[in-house]
């Protein structure tokens, strides 16, 4: 299995690409999804978020997000879940190593804070990963400065939800104070 830690260059053949990346894609979803769904709403933000920390953490799976509605969004993503949700049986899970495994348990231990309804966590990774791509994109931006520009595209979040999220990713180090 080729590892996706840290930057290591996938292979060129995009069969065996796609092949490991799935493989890649199943350890981490099923660690991390009680159900891999692709046909919710709630399913496809979960998916996008966990994806987008995964890189964020360690994995590089070459996935390229941009800002859409619910925050971070790669459209390369979305077309390989479905196509993932299609091979789901056929796919064998990746078996990972060393610093992979460390790199998956530590995503897990983000992921796993909030047991809650599906839509009320895939909220809670939507606002996670919202703050932070933003605040990532623009550096500078003041916390507050980020909290209204989220609140002012998702008006379903409100400034005590951001602050929480805020103190969230800080405690990961994933943003400063």
């Amino acid at each position: 299995m080729k590892s996706f830690i840290n930057g290591d260059v996938p292979p060129n053949n995009r069969e065996s690409d796609l092949t490991d990346r799935f493989q890649t894609l199943k350890v981490i979803f099923r660690k991390n999804l009680e159900r891999f769904d692709v046909c919710s709403l709630e399913g496809r933000i979960l998916i996008q978020k966990i994806v987008y920390f995964a890189q964020i953490f360690g994995f590089d799976l070459g996935y390229r997000f941009r800002w859409y509605i619910h925050g971070p969004y790669s459209a390369k993503l979305a077309t390989d879940a479905f196509e993932l949700d299609d091979k789901w049986e056929s796919v064998r899970a990746a078996k990972l190593e060393g610093q992979e495994i460390d790199v998956l348990d530590h995503l897990y231990v983000f992921l796993s804070s909030r047991t809650e309804s599906i839509k009320q966590y895939s909220m809670w990774l939507e606002i996670l990963g919202s703050i932070h791509f933003l605040k990532t994109l623009a550096p500078s931006r003041s916390k507050e400065e980020t909290f209204a520009s989220i609140i002012e595209h998702q008006n379903y979040f409100d400034l005590q939800m951001c602050e929480q999220a805020w103190a969230y990713l800080n405690s990961f180090g994933l943003v400063s104070s």
